[in-house]
């Protein structure tokens, strides 16, 4: 059996533009056939989610809430967040795209957790 090593210089290089490598990150390679490597990222991510507004919290409201936990995370030397967005929402994905936010694909996605 093949063992997982840690990625080259130039595996790393070649996925940097379809990964999304956030602050602390480690990329793995198994050569399992010729060719190239199978690869993966192992991250530690900072994902807000949920965000539970209440029934009459309004857009401006939102934001605020949004700008103050931003303004926290960032004090904490967070330097970026991922969040959940529900794919049917087109409005508060335009919202968070407004905010600055960039999709990290284009497709709906279910999410999971794996307890180990």
């Amino acid at each position: 059996m093949k063992h997982i090593r840690r990625a080259t210089a130039e595996e790393v290089a070649r996925i940097r533009d379809v990964a999304n490598f956030g602050q602390t990150f480690t990329v793995f390679a198994m050569d399992q056939n010729a060719g190239q490597p199978d690869i993966a990222v192992v991250k530690q991510v900072f994902h807000l989610d949920p965000v539970l507004f209440g029934s009459e919290t309004n857009d401006v409201q939102k934001a605020r809430f949004i700008w103050a936990l931003e303004e926290r995370m960032a004090g904490a030397g967070i330097e970026q967040y991922e969040c959940a967005v529900r794919y049917d929402d087109e409005r508060w994905r335009n919202v968070i795209k407004t905010w600055g936010g960039r999709p990290l694909n284009d497709f709906p996605e279910a999410r999971f957790v794996k307890e180990l």
